[in-house]
């Protein structure tokens, strides 16, 4: 079961005209968002960006800049609607350019996941053989902590998903968390908006899986 998770999407323009950030500001602020500003360096130069409360939670944001925009959010149900607010504004300010603005999306999404002996499941993956010759040139006693799978091409325009799972250790009890880390990166916003709906079903089977 998922205790919590936390989602941050970012869709960033590669290549093409630049995001009128002023009109997706004012758009949000018509819908009761509150904004603070911030300048970012990068190596182009300062960046301004503008930091957009939604109104309902006062806990997530939707940042934009002329560089596109990011929802960083607490719960994935509210991520996806804040993400479908952000497409829904951006793809009326770039209308015709839409098709041909090249786009990076990248997702970085932890999730908490309950389970028993959740600190048992990494050494369940590497084999004894493996850790013991880690033991003897080392001359420790180490113990696996996580495991890590990916899958996809890492290069535009193709899917490229990175897993990191790791149990959550408490010093002198018996973990009960995993915590599942994943770095999504794409172009296409429907395959990356799907990926987002379908991780609750993905975490499962992943932890059923290692579990087996």
């Amino acid at each position: 079961m998922i205790e919590r998770v936390a989602i941050i999407y970012k869709h960033i323009i590669r290549m093409g005209p630049e995001l009128n950030f002023e009109r997706f500001r004012a758009k949000l602020l018509e819908r009761k968002f509150r904004e603070s500003e911030r300048i970012i360096p990068t190596p182009e130069g300062p960046l301004k960006e503008y930091v957009m409360t939604e109104p309902k939670y006062l806990r997530d944001v939707i940042v934009v800049s002329r560089k596109g925009f990011v929802v960083d959010s607490k719960d994935l149900n509210y991520a996806l609607e804040l993400i479908a607010l952000a497409y829904d504004i951006y793809e009326n300010m770039m209308r015709d350019y839409v098709e041909y603005v090249q786009v990076d999306i990248t997702g970085i999404y932890e999730l908490i996941y309950i389970m028993k002996a959740a600190e048992n499941l990494p050494g369940r993956i590497i084999k004894d053989s493996i850790l013991n010759k880690i033991n003897v040139h080392l001359g420790q006693d180490v113990r696996p902590l996580g495991v890590a799978f990916y899958r996809g091409i890492p290069a535009a325009p193709h899917e490229f998903i990175v897993v990191n799972v790791s149990p959550v250790l408490v010093p002198f009890q018996e973990s009960s968390r995993l915590k599942i880390d994943i770095t999504y990166r794409g172009t296409d916003s429907e395959k990356a908006i799907n990926f987002i709906k379908d991780m609750p079903i993905f975490a499962k089977k992943l932890v059923e899986a290692l579990s087996a």
